[in-house]
C-alpha cells in the first residue's frame, strides 16, 4: 500500500488526522435523504449519530492513500471500506469531509474536546475515529450532514 505524504509507513496510532485532510464515512441508503421521487438527494443526520454500543465514530482517512487525483484516493478508500468486515451495500453512499470543516462545525456548537485520530484496525489500515462527538446533539449531527460532511459519492458511482 502506498501512503500519502510520502511516508514509508503510517503514523502511529492516535495521531491527529492533519485539518487539511479528508474522511470519508459509510452512509447505509436508510441514512441518506431522499425527495418525493426517491431520489437521493443529501445525507440525514442520524448517519453520524455514535450508537449506544460504539465509543466513537468510525471513518477512513482519505489522504492515507497517495494517489495523484482525488478521485483515486476516493477509490482507494472505498475499496479498502468494501474490503473490510462492513457490509456496503449497492445502494449506499459515502461522506466526505475535511478535518478542518468537521472541527468547525463542532466549535460552532462549544464541543472543543473532539479528536480525529488515526485508528487503524485488521480490517482498515485508513481508518479514522471521531472522538469525544456527543451523540445527543440533534443540531450539531444536521450541521455535520449539511455543511461538514455533506459531499456524497454514491457507492454505485464508485468502480
Amino acid at each position: 500500500m502506498i501512503l500519502s505524504a510520502g511516508l514509508s509507513m503510517p503514523p502511529r496510532k492516535n495521531t491527529k488526522i492533519p485539518a487539511d485532510n479528508h474522511i470519508i464515512r459509510y452512509i447505509p441508503w436508510t441514512k441518506l435523504r431522499k425527495n418525493e421521487n426517491g431520489e437521493v438527494i443529501g445525507i440525514i443526520s442520524e448517519a453520524f449519530k455514535i450508537r449506544d454500543t460504539e465509543k466513537y465514530l468510525s471513518a477512513t482517512w482519505l489522504e492515507y492513500f497517495q494517489r495523484p487525483l482525488r478521485k483515486d484516493q476516493i477509490i482507494a478508500a472505498v475499496e479498502e471500506m468494501r474490503a473490510s468486515n462492513l457490509a456496503v451495500k449497492p445502494k449506499s453512499g459515502f461522506s466526505l469531509g475535511k478535518v478542518s470543516d468537521i472541527e468547525s462545525v463542532c466549535t460552532k456548537r462549544n464541543i472543543k474536546n473532539i479528536r480525529i485520530v488515526y485508528s487503524p484496525s485488521d480490517n482498515n489500515a485508513a481508518h479514522v475515529a471521531v472522538k469525544s462527538l456527543p451523540g445527543d446533539d440533534l443540531e450539531l449531527l444536521e450541521l455535520l450532514a449539511t455543511e461538514a460532511w455533506a459531499e456524497l459519492i454514491l457507492n454505485s458511482s464508485i468502480p
